[in-house]
């Protein structure tokens, strides 16, 4: 963790497990509240209170998953563990990570899923030409919306979303190798894509704001690379 704006770093030791390479680690923070999922049979989410501070501690939630995610909602506090098989799987916790409310199925398919969460709307993607945003109102339904690109390399495309629910995507073309970055402002369904440096490959994004995005990807030479890139 760091308190002085990346300056300098602290650490913490969550827990440890075997965990499937497949399905990584995720982080999710709301507040003071610091989030952590990882798998091995379950997934397990461990919770932290106090900025990362101190101890965690963790429950084991049952659910099915191939790749998984974990979300949280800064506004209610509400925790989400969220995976594909590539059918969508979901679990609320509404008590800081305690408990998991039992599994919620909503309509889509994805392969290679990634999740993000704003403005009270999960956003989803995959491997398919499309991306779903499932409203936390009622978990049980979905919206499905193209993306504006061609296909893309599994596991390449990424998807995050800012405050006001605009909604970025990021993929690798599977035809050209080139990544790009697609913008769909709040409530509309029409991208605007803007090509990253050739040669880049997988990426993750973080919305700053509903024209803003900070990217991470490698470089042809193996380096881990940050950008910026305002619509």
């Amino acid at each position: 963790t760091s308190i002085d704006k990346g300056q300098t770093w602290t650490s913490n030791t969550v827990g440890t497990m075997p965990g499937q390479a497949n399905w990584g680690v995720s982080l999710a923070i709301a507040g003071e509240s610091l989030y952590v999922a990882r798998k091995d049979v379950d997934v397990r989410v461990f919770a932290n209170h106090t900025g990362g501070e101190g101890a965690f501690t963790f429950v084991d939630v049952p659910m099915a998953s191939t790749f998984g995610d974990i979300l949280a909602d800064p506004t209610t506090g509400d925790v989400f563990a969220v995976s594909d098989t590539p059918e969508f799987h979901i679990r609320r916790s509404s008590d800081g990570g305690l408990t998991f409310d039992a599994e919620v199925n909503p309509p889509g398919a994805y392969h290679y899923s990634d999740w993000a969460l704003a403005d009270s709307t999960i956003v989803v993607a995959g491997q398919e030409d499309t991306f779903a945003r499932i409203p936390l109102s009622d978990l049980t339904t979905s919206v499905v919306t193209p993306v504006n690109a061609s296909a893309a390399i599994p596991q390449s495309r990424c998807i995050a979303a800012s405050d006001n629910g605009a909604i970025f995507t990021a993929q690798v073309d599977s035809a050209t190798s080139e990544p790009s970055i697609t913008l769909y402002p709040s409530g509309s369904d029409v991208g605007t894509p803007f090509a990253l440096p050739a040669g880049s490959t997988g990426s993750s994004l973080f919305a700053v704001s509903d024209t803003t995005v900070i990217y991470v990807y490698t470089t042809p030479a193996s380096e881990v690379a940050i950008g910026v890139e305002s619509f």
